[in-house]
């Protein structure tokens, strides 16, 4: 098929489906070079042609078609790292729903070395040593905020206190917190 006819089929929903059995494994190598992960790979492929479909009315000149959807798979790739990268780096609870200091928080560190291990071992323990040493109404609303999500209105109602109470106590426990590790 010429680069011409290529162009004009693409404006079909039939002349899509050809364009993407006949792209879909040079995108997913693409995205795999990036990623180095076949799953991840899978779902930037997918979401590539979604987004090549949604958008194919942007696309002026139809014969850039590869380009095009090449340009659209690199960035769909770095987004997907990027939210794979940041997902890692979430918060860990450190709170079970009875309040209590979670035993598993140890083993969430991730590291590449030794060092770093023993390193991020230290720091948790020390976060959870000032953390076991706050009051239980401290505990209750780091609790109700970090773990169950609660709005600061949320909480407000459950512990029976104005919500600029306990924005003010979140951030004094916050700071209380840091000030001791540091």
């Amino acid at each position: 098929m010429s680069a011409k006819n290529k162009a004009d089929s693409i404006l079909n929903e039939d002349g899509f489906s050809l364009l993407f059995s006949e792209n879909y494994e040079k995108i997913y190598k693409l995205a795999l070079s990036f990623t180095y992960d076949e799953e991840l790979s899978k779902d930037v492929a997918q979401i590539t042609f979604m987004r090549a479909f949604e958008g194919l009315d942007k696309l002026k000149d139809k014969s850039k078609f590869d380009v095009w959807i090449r340009a659209i798979a690199v960035n769909v790739s770095k987004d997907m790292l990027r939210q794979k990268i940041n997902n890692r780096n979430k918060i860990v609870y450190l709170f079970d729903k009875d309040n209590n200091v979670l035993d598993y928080i140890h083993k969430t560190a991730r590291v590449d070395s030794i060092d770093e291990q023993y390193v991020k071992r230290e720091m948790l323990k020390d976060i959870l040593v000032h953390i076991d040493r706050l009051s239980l109404e401290e505990k209750k609303i780091l609790f109700l905020r970090h773990y169950k999500n609660y709005t600061y209105s949320e909480i407000a109602k459950h512990m029976n206190m104005k919500q600029s109470t306990v924005g003010m106590k979140l951030l004094r426990i916050k700071e209380k917190i840091t000030s001791k590790i540091k």
